[in-house]
């Protein structure tokens, strides 16, 4: 894309990255894979603030937002991608270098993902009519900027498992779940998500024609349908039949297709379709969190719990896996992050096994 009065010559140097012109309609564009925008790209003015940057210098930004849901992401095994008020940071852990990169809105941060193959990380922004910045990584060049598909702050944003689409939900007033073509700035499919808080979206792990949306009194499943007429979205609403209405923070989808989520009373669902297969508690009825379920997170042959009450449990996957329909299933606390209770058990350097 040569500007005007460019030579060849110039042209010739600046084949490698080729800019992007923020003016043109994305509708109408092909981007091309070698593409990023210029290095001092802001997609719109950014007006001066009362302590004006003309008086004052950014020197050092302390503390982490520990209330935000889903913050802290890997970008290499020993970095990681956080947000705190309008910036995102770029921690490793090792070295204890940090790097401090601002947002382009003004208005925050609201969500960030990091690509499957850690080498695009996207920064959803707040304000009026807020992006989505994705950039490369380890260059930190901007590379996309997606664009309309919330009108305040976005909330949650997700790569799916081939890093092909991006799913994004915005927060109030439209709720609206995008599924995005990233790589060329286009909304594929589109949807109101629910009429209240959407706290997080997350693609299926085994395909990117799944997902799943839960906040406020809900949790929704999604399919990427193909019809006559192209790909729609479809839905199902949770129904939590004769159970407690629960706000649902955390959940992960099993390789059989079942869906385990937390709940405000601390217990697990385990989730057949848009039906609760079974209520999941501890021995004696005792939940497993004391409050909200704030993670699920399954690994190798353990179901991961992060809890409200600040404690990180292991379960065993298969036995929950297993259930039968209808069954309030009472579970053995494996492992636990916290020595807080008086429980006899073992120190496994930083995990605790329970004695039973």
């Amino acid at each position: 894309m040569q500007k005007e009065g460019e030579t060849e010559e110039k042209k010739e140097e600046k084949k490698e990255d080729i800019p992007i012109q923020s003016d043109i309609k994305t509708e109408e564009k092909v981007f091309k894979v070698d593409e990023y925008y210029p290095l001092n790209h802001r997609e719109r003015p950014v007006t001066d603030s009362p302590l004006t940057n003309r008086l004052a210098k950014f020197h050092e930004i302390f503390g982490q937002e520990s209330y935000r849901r889903y913050n802290l992401n890997y970008l290499a095994k020993d970095t990681l991608i956080f947000a705190t008020g309008n910036t995102f940071q770029i921690y490793n852990i090792q070295t204890h270098q940090r790097e401090v990169l601002f947002g382009q809105d003004s208005g925050g941060i609201g969500s960030i993902a990091v690509h499957p193959s850690k080498c695009f990380f996207a920064v959803a922004e707040k304000g009026e009519s807020p992006n989505i910045y994705v950039y490369e990584y380890p260059s930190k060049k901007l590379y996309r900027v997606l664009r309309k598909g919330t009108a305040k702050y976005y909330s949650s944003i997700d790569f799916s498992p081939s890093g092909d689409r991006l799913a994004s939900v915005g927060g109030d007033p439209d709720y609206q779940l995008s599924i995005w073509d990233w790589r060329q700035e286009k909304i594929l499919l589109k949807s109101k998500a629910f009429s209240q808080e959407v706290f997080k979206c997350g693609f299926s792990p085994y395909g990117d024609y799944s997902l799943i949306t839960s906040g406020t009194g809900h949790i929704r499943f999604w399919k990427i349908a193909q019809t006559f007429t192209g790909l729609k979205l479809q839905s199902e609403i949770g129904k939590f039949g004769q159970l407690e209405l629960s706000d649902v923070s955390g959940f992960a989808e099993l390789q059989s297709g079942l869906v385990l989520c937390g709940t405000e009373q601390g217990t697990l669902l385990l989730w057949d379709g848009n039906l609760v297969k079974s209520h999941i508690k501890l021995a004696g009825g005792k939940p497993l969190h004391a409050g909200t379920i704030e993670q699920v997170i399954i690994k190798d042959n353990y179901v991961v719990t992060a809890g409200k009450d600040g404690y990180i449990k292991w379960f065993d996957l298969n036995f929950i896996a297993n259930t039968e329909p209808d069954e309030t299933l009472t579970l053995c606390l494996l492992y636990t992050s916290d020595a807080a209770d008086d429980t006899p058990c073992v120190d496994l350097g930083g995990r605790r096994i329970i004695k039973k």
